[in-house]
């Protein structure tokens, strides 16, 4: 046989006042909680040990009603969680270690959250107050042209400079609310005259430096150019887009825009009207030099979906670059690719239509399919090759469903070739698929259509040594399991010595059968059975007490019927068939029919539902 290979309260002097702005964008893909109340009003205080606390409360709402999750914590340096306070909407901070503390409110929608600061100063010495000594611009009175991008800092000497806090306001404004940094970019764009406070805070004391700025000039009113270039193909990962482009300028093609806005839409973006309509995309890289090629990824999407896309720049005087293109891009789906595979023969197939999801492709001399880009709702694939209703063509039209898509799929598609019947003598069969259906009990009348067949070839057989009436059943079995194999030339079994390693039992003696068995027989059992419902264990019995039919009179014949069952077949009713029930065969001999049945369930699946095949 052949082997296998299968995260007291001080105020400054003046109320420190910031905003926050809350940019609403009802079409982008999610939308942040939105924190609309906070307890204390204050941002910054100062608690004494060891007997100090505060009651920190936030409330929230999300634009979209989406369940709302509160948490309190303590960040660090890089706003990194460093511990947990309270995961309510409400929660009561102890000064028990002096220290500056970062404490978070934060308002989660599933992974994402929105946030509101408290810095909080626990002392419990004397504490010197902070004093600007240097700043940029150096001089406290100055002039610049309009737009151009100034750069403020400040420079703090203190007893614990690790816990200051820096602030800037534009007349009285604030512009950038405290925090670790002491560095602010500002660009103004109207002419005019501005007193910009830069202020630092240790949590009890601050102190303030102030510039008396004059803005002058003509404003930028030339728009950058449009980007009519822009292309995009499916990302590397599903539910990505990757986008390219040639980068405009500042003005036209002249000098470097100040940044990108991208919008998405499901209609194409080629009107003012449209645009306002589109998804904000955030995420934009900024700009490259004019003239160059750039890119980036967009993630975030369905996979599979078709959508609209348009890049614009924008200067710093928010002059927008014109509509220019929107192309129709696809986002990386899921990919599902493999074999059109002849179930008769197991070679490739090529020609064959393979289609799901309205994504289709026809099989190569190999038999090697590749259906890209499909979405989650794709569930089955249609594989054909014949259009017309009234032909069969050379296969039955095979149906594979394999559920909702969530990653891409390796998937060898089995086609059941349409048969001749050659040995069926009665015409009781309509054609090769109805005796499929039939001798392996997937009909669907009366029983199910799903079949559990063995989930590996060979299979074993424990085939002990038996002598009835001079007759050497052992090699008479093993002349059954030769007859299947020289028939379909396929390595079906694999005589084992030890029975603890056999798939298959062959046990002698009525004796054995259990005493509510109603049919004392030569008959095949599935004894033991995998999860996936394929058989574990089967035992074939043989009875040498049985008179009809003799074991030692038409032994060849009973093996060979007994080893059909073990392969999975069920009985024929056409007695042109050793699978024939209820009567005796007419041959002696495995038919073309059944050979063929075999080699179709060897190369299917081993769990398979019948229905999947169809005549068109």
């Amino acid at each position: 046989m052949r082997r296998a290979r299968l995260i007291t309260l001080i105020f400054l002097s003046s109320v420190l006042v910031y905003s926050c702005i809350f940019d609403e964008n009802s079409m982008g893909p999610n939308q942040l909680p939105q924190i609309v109340s906070y307890r204390p009003e204050w941002q910054i205080a100062t608690l004494h040990l060891p007997v100090d606390s505060v009651v920190l409360r936030i409330e929230a709402v999300d634009p979209e009603n989406d369940p709302i999750r509160y948490i309190f914590v303590i960040t660090d340096s890089t706003d990194s969680i460093d511990s947990v306070l309270s995961n309510a909407d409400t929660t009561v901070f102890y000064a028990r270690k002096s220290g500056i503390y970062n404490i978070q409110g934060r308002a989660y929608d599933s992974d994402q959250f929105s946030k509101h600061s408290w810095f909080i100063r626990v002392q419990e010495k004397m504490n010197n107050p902070p004093e600007i000594t240097e700043w940029v611009p150096g001089s406290r009175v100055v002039q610049f042209i309009i737009g151009y991008l100034i750069n403020f800092s400040i420079t703090v000497e203190d007893d614990h400079p690790e816990n200051l806090l820096y602030g800037y306001k534009i007349n009285g404004s604030t512009i950038k609310p405290f925090s670790r940094d002491p560095d602010m970019e500002h660009r103004f764009l109207e002419n005019g005259h501005y007193i910009v406070d830069g202020i630092v805070w240790d949590g009890e004391y601050g102190d303030t430096i102030n510039w008396d700025i004059t803005i002058s000039g003509s404003p930028d009113t030339i728009n950058p150019a449009g980007i009519c270039d822009l292309n995009g193909v499916p990302g590397s990962e599903s539910g990505t887009i990757h986008l390219d482009w040639t980068t405009p300028g500042d003005d036209g093609f002249d000098g470097h825009a100040a940044g990108y806005i991208l919008r998405t839409s499901t209609v194409r973006i080629s009107s003012e009207e449209a645009w306002y309509k589109a998804n904000d995309y955030i995420g934009e890289p900024m700009p490259l030099a004019s003239g160059v090629r750039d890119s980036m990824t967009l993630h975030g999407f369905n996979p599979g979906e078709m959508l609209y896309v348009c890049l614009r720049a924008y200067d710093e005087f928010n002059n927008l670059s014109p509509i220019c293109s929107s192309p129709h891009l696809k986002v990386r789906g899921f990919d599902i690719e493999g074999k059109v595979i002849d179930a008769g023969s197991c070679d490739g197939i090529e020609g064959i239509r393979v289609l799901s999801n309205n994504i289709a492709d026809t099989s190569l001399a190999d038999g090697s399919y590749k259906l890209e880009n499909l979405t989650p709702q794709a569930t089955f694939i249609v594989v054909r090759d014949e259009f017309d209703p009234f032909s069969y063509g050379d296969y039955y039209d095979y149906i594979y469903s394999f559920g909702t898509l969530s990653e891409n799929l390796s998937a060898n598609l089995c086609m059941v070739p349409v048969f001749p019947l050659i040995d069926a003598q009665d015409n009781r069969y309509l054609d090769f698929l109805d005796l499929f259906k039939q001798i392996t009990k997937t009909t669907g009348i009366n029983e199910g259509t799903v079949y559990s067949g063995w989930n590996h070839w060979p299979v074993t057989v424990y085939n002990p040594p038996v002598v009835c009436d001079d007759i050497d059943l052992q090699a008479a079995a093993e002349g059954g399991m030769e007859e299947w194999e020289n028939i379909t030339g396929l390595d079906l079994f694999r005589i084992v010595e030890d029975l603890a390693e056999a798939d298959v039992e062959i046990r002698y003696d009525s004796t054995t059968v259990p005493d509510d068995y109603n049919h004392v027989s030569h008959h095949v059992e599935t004894v033991t059975l995998n999860e996936d419902g394929t058989p574990l264990k089967k035992v074939m019995f043989i009875s040498t007490l049985l008179t009809t039919p003799l074991i030692t009179n038409d032994t060849h014949v009973i093996y060979t019927h007994e080893f059909g069952h073990v392969i999975g077949l069920y009985h024929s009713v056409d007695d042109g068939h050793i699978m024939i029930g209820l009567t005796f065969p007419r041959v002696e001999h495995v038919s073309t029919d059944e050979s063929n049945l075999v080699k179709v369930i060897y190369n299917l699946p081993p769990v398979f539902d019948s229905e999947w095949i169809t005549r068109n």
